[in-house]
């Protein structure tokens, strides 16, 4: 048993291009104005900044937050290239806090990362 699809040959081949006159016209790269310029007011640059990643257990994208700081410290390349004209030097990864709490919210996991938690605070 064989089986074919079939039809009229009444629309025409688009050929290699299916551009039409219209494409040609638009000039590449299209007009813009200039990207606008960061300037030194005299404050100090970070020459080596150190990364810390904060992700909770519960947190679905915890994967990607881990993978988005190994890749962006194994891409010298890339970190480099957006950065060093600003006079910052290579990143590192200084810790991927996995923190095993709820996940409450952003700011306070940031706090605690940094200063502690309350309890001990106030027991210092």
């Amino acid at each position: 048993m064989f089986m074919a699809c079939g039809g009229d040959n009444s629309q025409p081949d688009a050929g290699d291009d299916a551009g039409n006159d219209v494409d040609a016209a638009i000039p590449y790269p299209a007009p813009h104005a200039p990207m606008p310029q960061a300037i030194n007011s005299g404050g100090s640059v970070i020459a080596s900044p150190k990364l810390v990643a904060i992700s909770f257990l519960n947190d679905p994208l915890q994967p990607d937050v881990d993978k988005f700081a190994s890749d962006l410290v194994s891409s010298p390349d890339y970190w480099k290239g957006a950065v060093s004209e600003y006079g910052v030097g290579p990143i590192t990864v200084a810790i991927l806090l996995r923190n095993t709490m709820v996940a409450l919210s952003r700011q306070r996991a940031l706090y605690e990362a940094t200063y502690g938690t309350a309890d001990r605070l106030a027991a210092e």
